[in-house]
């Protein structure tokens, strides 16, 4: 909510437009102008391509659902709508299940209103609704909302949140092919929870989920829960982190392990409700027990960093998209939205660094998600002028097989990352009375020790390459001990148990 309030902010306060945009391989703006549209996913299908948004103001003000299918050429060849009467529907940009068998796609979301209820639909190959389904939660004034769904060999897998609004318990609900309700089920943790943002169906048949934790005006962390085939819970852990981080999103790779994309907040200018400074985060977790194989950070932290989506190349590389707010270059305004493109190695080292921007009218702007084609990259997201307020466009841009957008891209380099899973290190951790700190040491450093109510409880200079820590003092429980040197801002979870 927050977000969306400055994002719309944004809009209002900026003065001046973008410079002419460079000479993209294709870009394309469509839809009506005078709504805010926004294309959420981009899904080959068949021979083309499935790209989802939604739109507000379509039908008498209603919010409804897009459904496009684009050929090779960004040419849209089929358009339908998904609406019912008097009734808002909001789809998620997680991208929709397919079953292949049958050619049909299967698309949630929730009908919004006092109470949010569970929606999905089904969609034939020819983008017509063959049915849609509403779920309710019978607890009095609580919501239900979808954010995605998994096809299994006999049904449908649908998950996402059940509570108040974006708060609430993580759900899971198995239907049939037909949507009738098979079983459902509600997990629990500490915190607020803001449900299951994905679920992936894993190489070995069980299921992993990738959850939000939410506490109230402090933090926000993120937990991965990885279960069997019959939902048992196998393993769960949980990714702590000082202040209020963006969700991203969550994959799993070729070698069977799991990669978080999302954006990491360094600080929290003017208090834990304050602005954000963050940075574009990968995390690369063990298969077997969620433990970190690496993370790393990348360029210094900025207003509203983040990455958004991620996915892994036919050669093991990863390709993520994000955000940021920038000045730019040229005569664009200080404090606009602009998308970056950024592919990494298999073990995260930033090979290429890209900010794309939509035409020259256009001063938010952002990719949501992305394809492989036979020829390139399809990118989908949404382009906004300031001059219409808070209404946007859709917005497809394409890359060639190299992930470039433009005629040449030789120059471009990566962006500087810091792994600090091989250079500090932090022990015993649970601790007792003591821990050890090592760096490498070049300059002095400091390091923080935060509650779980985000007030810095410890905090020491270090000036060699161990240095201890006296934790004596300090009450058993689960903090955040945070190392600053330069530019460079490592957060770790430490617990004390004395």
């Amino acid at each position: 909510m927050i977000k969306s309030l400055f994002i719309f902010l944004l809009c209002c306060i900026a003065q001046t437009h973008f410079a002419q945009s460079p000479p993209y391989l294709f870009q394309n703006l469509f839809g009506n102008p005078t709504r805010f549209e926004l294309a959420q996913s981009v899904n080959k299908f068949n021979n083309d391509y499935l790209v989802i948004s939604h739109n507000d103001g379509f039908n008498n003000g209603n919010i409804e659902i897009d459904l496009r299918l684009i050929d090779e050429n960004g040419i849209i060849t089929t358009l339908k709508n998904i609406s019912l009467p008097n009734i808002n529907l909001v789809t998620t940009p997680r991208k929709p299940s397919i079953n292949w068998l049958d050619t049909s796609i299967f698309i949630v979301g929730r009908m919004a209103g006092n109470v949010w209820h569970g929606m999905l639909w089904k969609i034939d190959k020819n983008l017509d609704t063959l049915w849609h389904k509403e779920y309710t939660n019978p607890i009095a004034d609580s919501a239900l909302q979808f954010a995605s769904s998994l096809v299994v060999s006999d049904g449908l897998i649908v998950y996402g949140s059940s509570g108040q609004f974006d708060f609430g318990d993580c759900f899971i609900m198995k239907v049939d092919f037909n949507g009738n309700e098979l079983w459902r089920k509600t997990v629990q943790v500490p915190g607020q929870i803001g449900g299951i943002l994905k679920m992936v169906h894993s190489l070995d048949k069980g299921f992993v989920c990738y959850q939000q934790i939410i506490y109230p005006n402090t933090d926000t962390d993120y937990r991965v829960v990885k279960y069997d085939s019959l939902f048992n819970q196998i393993w769960a852990n949980t990714y702590y982190t000082p202040f209020k981080d963006y969700e991203g999103n969550f994959i799993e790779t070729s070698d069977s392990n799991y990669v978080i994309c999302n954006g990491y907040t360094d600080v929290m200018l003017a208090g834990v409700m304050g602005t954000p400074k963050s940075r574009n985060n990968l995390l690369k977790i063990n298969k077997n027990n969620g433990s970190v194989i690496w993370n790393k950070k990348y360029g210094t932290a900025g207003n509203f960093t983040e990455l958004l989506n991620v996915q892994e190349l036919d050669n093991g590389n990863l390709m993520t998209i994000g955000l940021h707010v920038t000045a730019y270059v040229g005569p664009k305004p200080k404090g606009a939205y602009v998308t970056h493109v950024m592919l990494t190695n298999s073990v995260g080292d930033s090979l290429n660094y890209q900010t794309v921007f939509a035409d020259s009218s256009s001063t938010v702007n952002r990719l949501r998600d992305f394809c492989k084609t036979n020829t390139g990259y399809f990118f989908v997201g949404d382009a906004a002028d300031v001059n219409i307020g808070s209404n946007a466009q859709n917005w497809l841009i394409k890359a060639d097989i190299n992930i470039c957008f433009l005629a040449d891209c030789s120059s471009l380099t990566g962006l500087p990352s810091f792994n600090n899973t091989n250079t500090i290190k932090i022990y015993p951790n649970p601790a007792q009375h003591f821990i050890s700190i090592t760096a490498p040491y070049n300059q002095s450093a400091t390091i923080k020790i935060i509650d779980i109510l985000g007030s810095i409880v410890l905090q020491q200079e270090l000036k060699n390459e161990t240095s201890t820590i006296n934790t004596t003092m300090l009450p058993n429980g689960t903090y955040i001990l945070q190392f600053t040197q330069n530019e460079t801002i490592f957060n770790q979870s430490l617990i004390i148990n004395h």
